[in-house]
């Protein structure tokens, strides 16, 4: 039976709650339910509206009218306990908040439903733009084979040289530099597939010259040419990556070259896990930070500044204000980092064993619901918020319907 008779609880929102949790988009918050002119109201509020309805369970809204940066803040000395959602939790003032948070141990006198979401550490960064430049069109061949085909160019432009004035000088007739400079001339052109003019040809009267003259048209001029077009074609034709990396590891790999550097707020649960996991890649992270210091920032607005200039790359949670801010903007990607999901769930007063019986069982009647409100924040298909400015006609816009 679902029913839990006589079961209220209380529960906390305030106004600077997580983007993803309450929309600021949204007039009259708070509200439950999605509507024409609030489609995304917040996950937690539509999650909390659906638990509370299958519960049957009657519910009071504590609405904290402090906006201040506290209210979600772990309780810190000096902070307003009466503008603290932990520490109002931890006095029981309210039963639990709308929020989610990740088990913290250090955190007394709360206890956690069982988890809601699992969440993804994700990188954050700009699609990379610079396929277009007119240099990438020389990444056709790796270094190495430009380098072989100028040496054996320059080898080859001497020799004949060389052969020219040999068979010049055998046949009676005499040697200038400027015979030597049109022979030159002649491998340049024949390297560019021209014409090659006949008051100075190249060295082909002897067997040696004749050799030379054939291994240098097949395989310097020919060969070398044609694969380079066709590889070239190719490479047009091929629609390239918008990703700057692949996975975490690539990732911490730029950031240790210098190509990124790397945006932490000043106090995040993201910014302690880059501080103190103990997993391989963090471990990989931290020496990279060594050499190339991160850049640390005041707000989730000034993080999305420095990734969207391109030379800056975060890593966070993808319920984040940063992710949600990135989400909003046309050219701003998140590539997985490759590290496990972390379970986020409800922080519940440590004396309201009875409430969290009821949402453990109602989180597990309710799991489909769950997804398709995670899907609705956090799929890259779905766009919570506006798009920014910088996003143009090609990308798709929001009704102006729920306008």
């Amino acid at each position: 039976m679902r029913h839990y008779p006589n079961l209220t609880f209380i529960l906390a929102i305030g106004h600077l709650m997580p983007d993803a949790d309450l929309s600021g988009t949204c007039p009259y918050q708070p509200k439950f339910r999605p509507t024409l002119n609030c489609p995304y109201p917040g996950r937690c509020l539509e999650i909390i509206s659906m638990l509370k309805d299958w519960l049957q369970i009657e519910m009071e809204v504590a609405v904290i009218p402090f906006e201040t940066d506290h209210v979600w803040d772990y309780n810190r000395p000096g902070i307003d306990p009466s503008t603290n959602a932990i520490a109002m939790t931890q006095a029981g003032v309210v039963d639990t908040t709308c929020t989610f948070w990740q088990d913290d141990p250090n955190v007394t006198d709360v206890m956690y439903s069982n988890p809601v979401f699992m969440l993804e550490l994700v990188f954050i960064v700009r699609e990379q733009t610079d396929h277009g430049d007119v240099f990438a069109t020389f990444d056709v061949f790796t270094p190495t084979v430009w380098a072989v085909c100028l040496l054996t160019f320059l080898v080859n432009a001497l020799t004949f040289a060389v052969v020219s004035v040999a068979e010049q000088r055998l046949s009676g007739q005499g040697v200038t530099l400027r015979d030597v400079v049109d022979r030159v001339w002649n491998v340049i052109r024949m390297q560019l597939r021209m014409a090659v003019e006949t008051p100075n040809r190249i060295a082909r009267e002897s067997t040696a010259g004749k050799i030379l003259f054939v291994e240098f048209n097949v395989f310097q001029t020919f060969l070398l040419t044609s694969l380079y077009s066709g590889l070239l074609l190719s490479f047009l034709l091929y629609e390239t990556s918008k990703l700057p990396f692949a996975d975490g590891n690539e990732a911490v790999s730029l950031i240790a070259s210098g190509r990124f550097k790397l945006v932490l707020l000043k106090e995040n649960d993201a910014t302690d896990r880059v501080r103190f996991s103990p997993l391989p890649m963090m471990e990989a992270l931290r020496a990279a930070l060594i050499v190339n210091p991160p850049t640390y920032v005041d707000s989730s607005e000034e993080a999305v500044s420095f990734i969207a200039a391109g030379t800056h790359v975060t890593m966070d949670f993808v319920d984040s204000n940063i992710w949600m801010e990135a989400k909003s903007q046309c050219n701003l990607l998140s590539i997985p980092s490759g590290l496990p999901r972390v379970p986020i769930s409800f922080m519940l007063n440590s004396r309201a064993s009875r409430l969290r019986k009821a949402l453990n069982n109602a989180i597990a009647a309710n799991t489909d619901f769950i997804l398709r409100t995670f899907q609705k924040y956090f799929d890259p298909a779905f766009r919570p918020y506006s798009l920014k400015d910088n996003c143009t006609s090609v990308h798709l816009q929001p009704s102006s319907r729920l306008s």
